[in-house]
């Protein structure tokens, strides 16, 4: 396998974990810390739009 595509393989990963990451800290902070909550849910809209971007250009 080649660096890039080990890369890329990683990358994917980290793109797909992010949002829901992401999203279950805005599950768990959404009641008591609505501030981390909006955080959290931005990190996740962040990481399903860069997820998007990588599997566009992958494929």
């Amino acid at each position: 396998m080649a660096q890039e595509d080990k890369l890329g393989v990683v990358l994917s990963v980290i793109s797909f974990l992010i949002p829901i990451v992401g999203w279950v800290l805005w599950f768990v902070y959404k009641d008591n810390r609505p501030d981390s909550a909006s955080s959290a849910a931005t990190l996740a809209w962040i990481g399903f739009f860069v997820n998007l971007i990588i599997v566009a250009l992958a494929g």
